[in-house]
């Protein structure tokens, strides 16, 4: 069972009064003489190390690559974090934008539609929604906007084309039923 109460630093070990150290971890015999944590290499040991002190205790934690590229390849990075993957050490949990548009790229890879991201399919949605007449407000909510101007400023273009196209609804309406001149005077 793992301890739920910190346990104190020596003196010699910490420059703090009551001993208790968030940038330092413990590595239990347990730990260092299981056969996972004896297979991994060099450098999964030394990814594996760090991720502990960044994660100060905490079991999940954004893992920061950029600051390991910089003490290793990326490629001896990416192997060794497969490594600790493998051997339970650490999970990934990939639901970034990046991941979802790089697997959108994959399923439209060879069609017409390879320059779309989500990004686009995000403003093509709000923009075919405002085009066929849907409330602005509704829009605006649809795409989890905070404020309804944010939605306004956005699509200026598609709300003037929708105006155009009222404006013209108004005229052939208002043309054909009202009555013009010479049906007024009864001639024609």
């Amino acid at each position: 069972m793992a301890r739920t109460k910190k346990t104190p630093f020596p003196p010699w070990f910490t420059t703090r009064a009551d001993g208790i150290e968030k940038r330092y971890i413990r590595l239990g015999v347990t730990l260092t003489s299981s056969e996972a944590f004896r297979d991994l290499s060099n450098s999964a040991v030394r990814i594996y190390l760090n991720m502990m002190m960044e994660a100060g205790g905490n079991k999940d934690f954004t893992f920061p690559c950029h600051k390991y590229i910089n003490y290793m390849s990326k490629q001896t990075f990416f192997t060794a974090r497969t490594e600790l993957v493998n051997h339970g050490f650490i999970t990934i949990k990939q639901n970034n934008r990046s991941c979802l548009n790089t697997q959108l790229k994959r399923f439209l890879k060879g069609t017409k539609f390879e320059y779309l991201t989500l990004h686009k399919l995000r403003h093509t949605n709000a923009t075919l929604l405002l085009n066929n007449g849907v409330d602005l407000k509704i829009v605006s909510d649809h795409l989890g906007h905070s404020d309804i101007q944010i939605t306004a400023k956005t699509y200026t273009a598609v709300l003037d084309s929708s105006r155009m196209k009222t404006a013209e609804l108004m005229e052939h309406i208002l043309t054909e039923q009202t009555p013009n001149k010479h049906q007024m005077l009864g001639i024609g």
